[in-house]
């Protein structure tokens, strides 16, 4: 007598394979996700360095007269940046969550500027993170 040839899979081992690959799946689509997060975090990151360097070289073009008089208390007033600088900030605010804080402390007979900019933005696990660059602005006596 012949036997029976078997021409297919039964229902048993398709399930136990649909099952190996969904736990194989989980692991990587989670390093995927976590990849992806941490890129774009580092992006966020290397923006606001961007910007921050962007906004120091704004200000130190800027006359310091004009700069000292500009100040509100410890921040900057207002935004002493140019309009295509004004609207990238306003973009990032908006798609990127960034804000951006001046501080300008009066130091030496009000004859430096003590600056410091500010960007905080969210980063992984809606954490808040910041960036920050300090530098000096100094009156310029001819």
């Amino acid at each position: 007598m012949k036997s029976a040839s078997r021409n297919g899979y039964s229902m048993l081992e398709v399930l136990i394979a649909a099952f190996i690959f969904a736990i194989a799946i989980v692991p990587i689509y989670q390093a995927l996700a976590w990849q992806s997060a941490q890129e774009i975090e580092t992006v966020k990151i290397s923006l606001a360095k961007s910007i921050l360097a962007s906004v120091k070289e704004e200000i130190l073009s800027r006359p310091y007269d004009e700069v000292f008089t500009s100040r509100d208390g410890d921040k900057l007033a207002g935004q002493p940046y140019p309009f295509s600088l004004t609207q990238l900030i306003a973009a990032q605010r908006t798609y990127r969550d960034f804000e951006l804080e001046v501080f300008a402390i009066p130091k030496l007979d009000d004859k430096v500027l003590e600056m410091k900019a500010v960007i905080t933005f969210t980063g992984l696990n809606n954490s808040t993170k910041t960036e920050e660059l300090p530098f000096l602005h100094v009156q310029q006596e001819y």
